[in-house]
This record gives structure tokens, sequence and C-alpha cells, in this order.
């Protein structure tokens, strides 16, 4: 664990939550309301924006990874959006500008050129989000705080704890014998 690491203790759920919301804060920032998709790359693609029954199962789906030793976790998308814009970079510009007077501290992850804009935003406890430009296309990258909480730490032991339903009760049931 590193020292300056700071621990918070959000929920798992407060934790998708969060992710869902700061993804849509930065496709508002960026002025580019169509085209973002969640970054796969061994399943099908869907549209991120708006709420949907796959936009909720895909948040279900996201799983800490850890961060500070067994116990903690934090989770971490990726949004992308393929649209050819005709001018990419006055969206990475929008997008720090709104980070920064959200009091994110903003740095560039690689120099800024001709072909691509990377940089990050960094807040106190340890959340970060990215944003990449290119001709290419567009990346949005959000990742929580490290949380110890018990629902994010041993994440695995609270899946599925308000499943009652009959075909897994017999297993359930079998395990704890």
């Amino acid at each position: 664990m590193t020292e300056s690491m700071t621990l918070t203790n959000e929920t798992l759920s407060e934790q998708r939550v969060w992710l869902a919301s700061e993804a849509d804060k930065a496709i508002a920032a960026s002025e580019v309301p169509d085209g973002w998709h969640e970054r796969l790359y061994d399943r099908p693609s869907y549209p991120w924006t708006g709420p949907s029954e796959e936009r909720d199962r895909y948040l279900e789906g996201v799983f800490p990874m850890e961060c500070a030793g067994s116990n903690s976790g934090r989770l971490d998308i990726g949004l992308n959006n393929d649209v050819v814009l005709e001018d990419p970079f006055s969206v990475a510009d929008r997008v720090r500008s709104f980070w920064e007077t959200e009091g994110w501290v903003t740095s560039d992850v690689t120099p800024p050129n001709d072909y691509e804009v990377y940089f990050r935003a960094d807040r106190e406890d340890g959340a970060i989000l990215g944003f990449t430009a290119s001709e290419k296309g567009l990346l949005i990258q959000v990742m929580t705080s490290c949380s110890v909480n018990e629902s994010v730490g041993n994440w695995m032991a609270h899946e599925g704890e308000k499943n009652d339903s009959k075909e897994e009760q017999p297993t359930r049931e079998q395990v704890s014998d």
C-alpha cells in the first residue's frame, strides 16, 4: 500500500452510482451527447447515453479491482466515442475546463501533439478521471477512490444477497451444510 493512498468507506453501490454520474457529467461537458459506448473488448457494445436496462446491467457487472490490499477496491470504466469530429481538441479543452471548475487537478498524461490530447484529473481522495481526444475518437475514463467498505473489499460475499429465487435456495442450503 502506498502511504499517500487515501481510503474511503464508499459502498459498492455508491461507487457504481458515482461512476455513472461522473461519466454523464463529462459527456455533458464535452457537448458531444451521442455516440458514447462502454469500452468492452470481449462482448458487443451498447449505447451509454441515457438510462437503460443494458447500462444498468453493465454497471452491476463492474467489480472492484484491488487498490490498497486485499480488503479494498476501486471501480474503473471507460467510455469510447468513435464519432469523427472536426475539432476533437476543443472537446478536450471543454472537459478539462469543466473538471478544473469542479475542483479536480488536471495534468497531461502525454505531451499534447497534433494527433492526440490525453490528460487526467485527480482528486484528494484518490479518484481519477481521464480524457483522450484524437482524430479517431474520444475516451472518458472514470476511476473511483479506493474504498475499504466491506461491500467493496469482499464484494463476492455480498453479490446476490438479495436474490431469494427458489432456484438458488437449494444451492445455498447445500453450501451452508
